[in-house]
Protein backbone atom coordinates (compact mmCIF):
# COMPACT_ATOMS: atom_id res chain seq x y z
CA UNK A 1 0.00 0.00 0.00
CA UNK A 2 1.63 3.25 -1.34
CA UNK A 3 1.69 6.76 0.50
CA UNK A 4 -1.89 7.69 -1.10
CA UNK A 5 -3.28 4.59 -0.35
CA UNK A 6 -2.42 5.29 3.47
CA UNK A 7 -4.06 8.69 3.26
CA UNK A 8 -1.22 10.25 4.33
CA UNK A 9 -0.01 14.12 3.98
CA UNK A 10 1.09 15.03 0.00
CA UNK A 11 1.87 18.41 0.45
CA UNK A 12 4.82 19.53 -0.26
CA UNK A 13 5.95 16.58 -2.04
CA UNK A 14 8.25 16.60 -4.72
CA UNK A 15 9.19 12.67 -5.04
CA UNK A 16 5.90 10.62 -5.71
CA UNK A 17 6.70 6.05 -5.56
CA UNK A 18 3.77 4.37 -5.81
CA UNK A 19 5.54 1.88 -7.51
CA UNK A 20 3.35 -1.54 -7.89
CA UNK A 21 0.62 -0.64 -5.69
CA UNK A 22 -1.97 -3.09 -6.56
CA UNK A 23 -5.01 -0.66 -5.17
CA UNK A 24 -4.08 2.59 -6.65
CA UNK A 25 -6.93 3.72 -9.44
CA UNK A 26 -6.00 7.29 -9.49
CA UNK A 27 -3.29 10.05 -8.38
CA UNK A 28 -4.24 13.25 -7.06
CA UNK A 29 -2.75 16.78 -7.99
CA UNK A 30 -0.19 17.19 -5.90
CA UNK A 31 1.32 20.94 -6.36
CA UNK A 32 5.10 21.46 -6.78
CA UNK A 33 5.51 17.71 -7.64
CA UNK A 34 8.73 16.67 -9.30
CA UNK A 35 9.30 13.37 -10.21
CA UNK A 36 6.33 10.56 -10.27
CA UNK A 37 6.84 6.26 -10.18
CA UNK A 38 3.81 4.60 -10.66
CA UNK A 39 5.34 1.78 -12.92
CA UNK A 40 3.32 -1.76 -11.98
CA UNK A 41 0.12 0.00 -10.69
CA UNK A 42 -2.68 -2.50 -12.48
CA UNK A 43 -5.29 -0.38 -11.43
CA UNK A 44 -4.09 3.09 -12.21
CA UNK A 45 -6.16 4.71 -15.44
CA UNK A 46 -5.23 8.15 -15.70
CA UNK A 47 -2.08 10.65 -14.74
CA UNK A 48 -2.54 14.35 -13.86
CA UNK A 49 -1.38 17.03 -15.89
CA UNK A 50 0.56 18.48 -13.07
CA UNK A 51 2.62 21.78 -13.36
CA UNK A 52 6.17 21.57 -12.74
CA UNK A 53 6.60 17.78 -13.23
CA UNK A 54 9.77 16.86 -14.70
CA UNK A 55 9.80 13.12 -14.66
CA UNK A 56 7.16 9.91 -15.02
CA UNK A 57 7.68 6.28 -14.80
CA UNK A 58 4.35 4.76 -15.60
CA UNK A 59 5.40 1.70 -17.55
CA UNK A 60 3.18 -1.41 -17.04
CA UNK A 61 0.43 -0.14 -15.93
CA UNK A 62 -2.02 -2.02 -18.52
CA UNK A 63 -5.45 0.50 -17.73
CA UNK A 64 -3.88 3.73 -18.26
CA UNK A 65 -5.02 4.98 -21.47
CA UNK A 66 -3.93 8.97 -22.03
CA UNK A 67 -0.54 10.54 -21.14
CA UNK A 68 -1.46 14.88 -20.44
CA UNK A 69 0.47 16.91 -22.28
CA UNK A 70 2.82 19.02 -19.44
CA UNK A 71 4.63 21.36 -20.02
CA UNK A 72 7.73 21.51 -18.88
CA UNK A 73 8.31 17.54 -18.83
CA UNK A 74 11.67 16.08 -19.69
CA UNK A 75 11.58 12.68 -19.08
CA UNK A 76 8.17 10.04 -19.71
CA UNK A 77 8.30 6.04 -19.56
CA UNK A 78 5.35 4.61 -20.79
CA UNK A 79 5.85 1.41 -22.30
CA UNK A 80 4.13 -1.80 -21.55
CA UNK A 81 0.81 0.07 -21.38
CA UNK A 82 -1.31 -1.89 -24.09
CA UNK A 83 -3.98 0.68 -24.26
CA UNK A 84 -1.94 3.79 -25.37
CA UNK A 85 -3.01 5.15 -28.61
CA UNK A 86 -0.97 8.05 -28.63
CA UNK A 87 1.85 10.08 -26.85
CA UNK A 88 1.54 13.83 -26.70
CA UNK A 89 3.45 16.72 -28.13
CA UNK A 90 5.56 17.35 -25.07
CA UNK A 91 7.68 20.43 -26.09
CA UNK A 92 10.11 20.12 -23.55
CA UNK A 93 10.73 16.54 -23.99
CA UNK A 94 13.90 15.25 -24.09
CA UNK A 95 13.69 11.24 -23.10
CA UNK A 96 11.20 9.24 -24.20
CA UNK A 97 10.49 5.29 -23.61
CA UNK A 98 6.99 3.35 -24.95
CA UNK A 99 8.18 0.28 -26.01
CA UNK A 100 5.50 -2.19 -26.01
CA UNK A 101 2.78 0.18 -26.57
CA UNK A 102 0.60 -2.29 -29.36
CA UNK A 103 -1.44 0.49 -29.85
CA UNK A 104 0.28 3.27 -30.99
CA UNK A 105 0.52 4.63 -33.91
CA UNK A 106 2.62 7.56 -34.26
CA UNK A 107 5.80 9.28 -32.49
CA UNK A 108 4.99 13.34 -32.34
CA UNK A 109 7.84 15.30 -33.93
CA UNK A 110 9.56 16.96 -30.36
CA UNK A 111 11.90 18.97 -31.73
CA UNK A 112 14.60 18.65 -28.22
CA UNK A 113 14.15 15.13 -28.04
CA UNK A 114 17.34 13.44 -27.67
CA UNK A 115 16.56 9.71 -26.83
CA UNK A 116 13.58 7.52 -28.27
CA UNK A 117 13.07 3.85 -27.18
CA UNK A 118 10.07 2.78 -29.58
CA UNK A 119 10.75 -1.30 -30.09
CA UNK A 120 7.68 -3.49 -30.27
CA UNK A 121 5.28 -0.71 -31.22
CA UNK A 122 3.52 -3.19 -33.87
CA UNK A 123 1.34 -0.21 -35.88
CA UNK A 124 4.33 1.94 -35.72
CA UNK A 125 5.31 2.99 -39.55
CA UNK A 126 7.03 6.37 -39.59
CA UNK A 127 9.90 7.74 -37.17
CA UNK A 128 10.04 11.53 -37.04
CA UNK A 129 12.92 13.32 -38.53
CA UNK A 130 13.80 15.28 -35.27
CA UNK A 131 17.27 16.69 -35.42
CA UNK A 132 18.40 16.77 -31.60
CA UNK A 133 17.82 12.87 -31.72
CA UNK A 134 21.30 11.20 -31.20
CA UNK A 135 19.92 7.89 -29.63
CA UNK A 136 16.93 5.96 -31.68
CA UNK A 137 16.22 2.35 -30.90
CA UNK A 138 13.07 0.88 -32.94
CA UNK A 139 13.36 -3.09 -33.76
CA UNK A 140 10.47 -4.90 -33.90
CA UNK A 141 8.30 -2.63 -35.47
CA UNK A 142 6.69 -4.73 -38.38
CA UNK A 143 5.16 -2.12 -39.87
CA UNK A 144 8.19 0.20 -40.07
CA UNK A 145 9.17 1.32 -43.35
CA UNK A 146 12.21 4.15 -43.65
CA UNK A 147 14.32 5.61 -41.32
CA UNK A 148 14.58 9.42 -41.89
CA UNK A 149 17.99 11.44 -42.32
CA UNK A 150 18.75 12.38 -38.82
CA UNK A 151 22.16 13.92 -39.00
CA UNK A 152 22.84 14.15 -35.26
CA UNK A 153 21.91 10.44 -34.92
CA UNK A 154 24.71 8.80 -33.29
CA UNK A 155 23.08 5.26 -32.18
CA UNK A 156 20.11 3.13 -34.04
CA UNK A 157 19.12 0.00 -33.62
CA UNK A 158 16.14 -1.34 -35.89
CA UNK A 159 16.50 -4.59 -36.30
CA UNK A 160 13.58 -7.33 -36.83
CA UNK A 161 11.96 -4.70 -38.85
CA UNK A 162 10.75 -6.84 -41.65
CA UNK A 163 9.46 -3.98 -44.14
CA UNK A 164 12.16 -1.43 -43.04
CA UNK A 165 13.83 -0.59 -46.83
CA UNK A 166 15.39 2.70 -46.40
CA UNK A 167 17.73 4.25 -44.27
CA UNK A 168 18.55 8.32 -45.24
CA UNK A 169 21.80 9.35 -45.95
CA UNK A 170 23.46 6.69 -43.40
CA UNK A 171 26.43 8.04 -44.44
CA UNK A 172 26.74 10.72 -42.76
CA UNK A 173 26.16 9.24 -39.11
CA UNK A 174 29.70 9.41 -37.07
CA UNK A 175 31.06 5.84 -36.78
CA UNK A 176 32.54 4.94 -33.71
CA UNK A 177 32.73 1.37 -31.65
CA UNK A 178 29.43 2.48 -29.67
CA UNK A 179 27.44 3.14 -32.77
CA UNK A 180 25.14 1.05 -34.17
CA UNK A 181 24.47 -3.24 -33.23
CA UNK A 182 24.74 -3.54 -36.58
CA UNK A 183 21.16 -3.01 -37.20
CA UNK A 184 19.83 -4.61 -39.84
CA UNK A 185 19.31 -7.81 -38.80
CA UNK A 186 16.05 -9.62 -40.20
CA UNK A 187 15.34 -6.57 -42.14
CA UNK A 188 15.31 -8.49 -44.92
CA UNK A 189 14.16 -6.24 -47.52
CA UNK A 190 17.17 -3.41 -46.47
CA UNK A 191 19.73 -6.70 -47.01
CA UNK A 192 18.05 -7.41 -50.32
CA UNK A 193 21.03 -7.29 -52.90
CA UNK A 194 18.97 -6.64 -55.62
CA UNK A 195 17.97 -2.86 -53.64
CA UNK A 196 19.75 -0.08 -55.22
CA UNK A 197 18.89 1.57 -51.95
CA UNK A 198 21.43 -0.98 -49.94
CA UNK A 199 24.25 0.19 -51.81
CA UNK A 200 23.42 3.80 -51.09
CA UNK A 201 23.47 3.79 -47.93
CA UNK A 202 24.72 0.74 -46.41
CA UNK A 203 27.67 1.07 -48.54
CA UNK A 204 29.57 3.95 -46.99
CA UNK A 205 28.28 2.76 -43.75
CA UNK A 206 30.35 -1.10 -44.13
CA UNK A 207 33.57 1.05 -46.14
CA UNK A 208 33.72 4.04 -43.48
CA UNK A 209 33.52 1.51 -40.30
CA UNK A 210 33.47 -2.06 -40.91
CA UNK A 211 35.86 -1.91 -43.60
CA UNK A 212 38.73 0.00 -42.21
CA UNK A 213 39.27 -2.83 -40.23
CA UNK A 214 38.88 -5.86 -42.08
CA UNK A 215 41.02 -4.08 -44.67
CA UNK A 216 44.11 -3.58 -42.10
CA UNK A 217 43.40 -6.89 -41.13
CA UNK A 218 44.10 -8.21 -44.69
CA UNK A 219 47.03 -6.22 -45.17
CA UNK A 220 48.70 -7.21 -42.37
CA UNK A 221 48.22 -11.03 -42.40
CA UNK A 222 47.96 -11.41 -46.68
CA UNK A 223 49.83 -8.65 -48.27
CA UNK A 224 53.03 -10.04 -48.51
CA UNK A 225 52.01 -13.62 -48.18
CA UNK A 226 53.69 -15.52 -51.22
CA UNK A 227 51.25 -18.32 -51.26
CA UNK A 228 48.36 -16.29 -51.70
CA UNK A 229 49.71 -13.67 -54.14
CA UNK A 230 46.51 -12.78 -55.38
CA UNK A 231 45.43 -11.12 -52.23
CA UNK A 232 48.07 -8.20 -53.04
CA UNK A 233 45.98 -7.94 -56.20
CA UNK A 234 42.22 -8.00 -54.55
CA UNK A 235 43.30 -5.51 -51.28
CA UNK A 236 45.36 -3.04 -54.52
CA UNK A 237 42.18 -2.61 -57.02
CA UNK A 238 39.15 -4.03 -55.81
CA UNK A 239 39.14 -3.55 -51.92
CA UNK A 240 39.36 0.35 -51.90
CA UNK A 241 36.98 1.22 -55.12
Amino acid sequence: MCIICRNENLKGLEKLDCNGCPFLTTIPYIEGLKELYCNGCLLLTEIPNIKGLKKINCSYCPLLTIIPNIEGLKYLNCSNCPLLTTIPHIEELEYLRCYHCPLLTNIPHIEGLKYLLCDNCLLLTTIPNIKELSELYCWNCPLLTTIPNIRGLQRLDCKNCPLLMYIASIGYIRYNGDLLKLPFKDCKYLTSKKMDKLYNNIYYLWKSYKLKKYALYLEKEYYSNPRLPYMKYYIENELYD
